[in-house]
This record gives structure tokens, C-alpha cells and sequence, in this order.
């Protein structure tokens, strides 16, 4: 199946992907916590996982070319997102991504950008409905996009997505934000509206235990009960590379 990827951002934006995500917390993970080091990012467990959990994942139930639309987080790039999307297409989903330039602080445009951007590409692949995939802050777009009702979302997941504005991110993330000259807070609490939006879809969401950039308790959808929560054993930056979420992920699909 062939995979978009949803351009045409003009706005600036502080980009950055995954490799020089690593890089620049390096310093401010080993100033503030070793712990905090080897949750993050000595995670090769999770790599590990995917090898004992292979033969599990090469045997999960295939989809019939249902359309998944991955959205990345903020301060990372659609490449983040890469290898899961190669792995809902082995899986016979059809995969989008969205190339995300934009501005960090400005939440209400980028809303406005991706409800624009889905529409124009539902009509151009015939599309009656999408799955939404999203991780971290890009999971509050999917949301928003969900509460609006002009795109007809057929389920939401989302991967340690922020959903507590009052105490969402730990103080690794606050740190790191900061340096890049972003407030989380305010960023989080214009957000709240889309936080707390009652949803009538299958929500999935999917959060660990080890994230050191959200607070695990922070990503539970509090406002809408029928919503399903799975606590895996892994960290934030590695939710896009663990068996478990993948699994997790492809049994959502099957389900709805």
C-alpha cells in the first residue's frame, strides 16, 4: 500500500527529530537523574521485545486496506512514526502521515491545519472514515479533530498523550521545553477544552510506566469512561518502537 505524507506548511517551526532529540536531553537527563537516563533512552529492552514478540507479531490479524493516520509529536518529524507505519502496512492498512511544520505554540492553528489537510485528502483517496494515530502531543490534534465531528473519525488512539492540563509533564520535559523556548503549561492549558471533550468513538489509550516526560497518571482519558487504557512497560520516546504497543495498536484496529 503507498503512504502519503501530508505537506504544504509554511509556518516556521523548531524542528527536530528523533536522533537530535536524544542528543540535546542527553545532558539534561544525566544532570538531573540517572534514573531518568536509563528509562528514556538506555531502553534497548524494547528493541529486544520486538525480536522475543516477532513471531506473535507476525501472526496478528491482518486488516482489509483500512486507512490509518499517523500524527507525530511535537518537536519530532513524521520519520518518528516510520517504522510503525511500515508495520500497520505489512499488517494491510493503509498508512498516512503527516509532515508536521509547524509552530509548537500555536495548537488552534495546527488543528485548524490538519482538519483542512484530512479533508482534502479523504476526498482524494474515496475515504468514507480514518483511524487516528497519535503520539504524544500530536494525540491532542487527533482529539480536537475528533471533538470537531467534521472529519468522520472512526477511532482514536493515542500514545502518552498529555491529558491532565493542571500536571501532565514531569520536570525532564519541562526542562528540555524550556531550553527549545516552549511553555508547556500555557500550551497544555489552551488545550483543555480538547482535554476534556466527551467523545463518543472507540478511544484507545496506550501509556507507560518508565515515560519520564509525561506523567503516566497525566495520559488517562479521565472524561470519557468507555475509553481503554493500557499500562505497557516501556518509556516515551520508545513508544513507537515496543512490541507491546504495536500489538496493542493492531487488535484496537480489529476491534472497531
Amino acid at each position: 500500500m503507498s503512504s502519503t505524507v501530508l505537506n504544504g506548511f509554511s509556518s516556521k517551526r523548531r524542528l527536530i527529530n528523533t536522533a537530535q532529540l536524544q542528543n540535546i536531553v542527553f545532558a539534561d537527563i544525566t544532570r538531573q537523574s540517572v534514573c531518568g537516563f536509563f528509562c528514556e533512552f538506555v531502553k534497548p529492552i524494547d528493541w529486544v521485545s520486538m525480536v522475543f514478540r516477532f513471531p506473535k507479531l507476525l501472526s496478528l490479524p491482518k486488516g482489509h486496506g483500512e486507512p490509518v493516520v499517523l500524527i507525530p509529536g511535537y518537536f519530532t518529524d513524521e520519520k518518528t512514526l516510520c517504522i510503525l507505519g511500515q508495520f500497520l502496512k505489512f499488517l494491510n492498512y493503509r498508512v498516512f502521515q503527516w509532515d508536521v511544520k509547524h509552530n509548537a505554540q500555536e495548537l488552534s492553528k495546527d488543528v485548524s491545519l490538519l482538519e483542512r489537510h484530512l479533508a482534502q485528502l479523504m476526498q482524494e483517496h474515496a475515504l468514507p472514515q480514518i483511524n487516528m494515530v497519535g503520539y504524544g502531543l500530536g494525540g491532542l490534534l487527533c482529539r480536537a479533530i475528533a471533538d470537531r465531528g467534521t472529519v468522520p473519525v472512526k477511532q482514536l488512539i493515542t500514545l502518552g498523550t498529555p491529558l491532565n492540563p493542571e500536571n501532565a509533564f514531569t520536570s525532564l520535559s519541562k526542562r528540555y521545553a524550556q531550553r527549545i523556548g516552549v511553555d508547556l503549561d500555557s500550551l497544555l492549558a489552551n488545550a483543555k477544552a480538547i482535554t476534556q471533550a466527551k467523545l463518543t468513538l472507540p478511544i484507545t489509550i496506550i501509556y507507560a510506566q518508565d515515560d519520564d516526560f509525561v506523567i503516566p497518571d497525566a495520559t488517562r482519558d479521565k472524561f470519557n469512561e468507555h475509553a481503554n487504557h493500557h499500562f505497557i512497560n516501556g518509556s516515551h520516546v520508545n513508544f513507537t518502537h515496543n512490541a507491546k504497543v504495536w500489538e496493542t495498536i493492531a487488535s484496537s484496529l480489529v476491534t472497531t
